[in-house]
């Protein structure tokens, strides 16, 4: 692998968790290997599902009759829309 800093060629052994590989001339972090490979995806899989229930309980726009997209301020008057048509 070469290095992005100084462009020195050289083998990265492999990591031990939690270690990192440096440049031998530059001390340039090539490589590393986190301490807990389960961490990020838990966070990122815990940030979707807030997401996902707020996007799922606060819409945004609601379809009426017709294809007519209206804001979702007054879901009474959408229903008024379609039922005055």
């Amino acid at each position: 692998m070469a290095c992005q800093e100084c462009d020195l060629l050289q083998r990265i052994p492999p990591l031990p968790i939690g270690g990192r590989a440096r440049c031998a001339r530059c001390g340039f972090v090539l490589a590393a290997r986190p301490s807990d490979p389960l961490e990020l995806p838990l966070v990122l899989t815990l940030t979707a599902l807030i997401v996902f229930v707020v996007a799922n309980a606060m819409p945004l726009m609601d379809l009426c009759g017709g294809w007519a997209v209206r804001e979702h301020d007054d879901p009474r008057r959408c229903a008024a829309d379609v039922a005055g048509r």
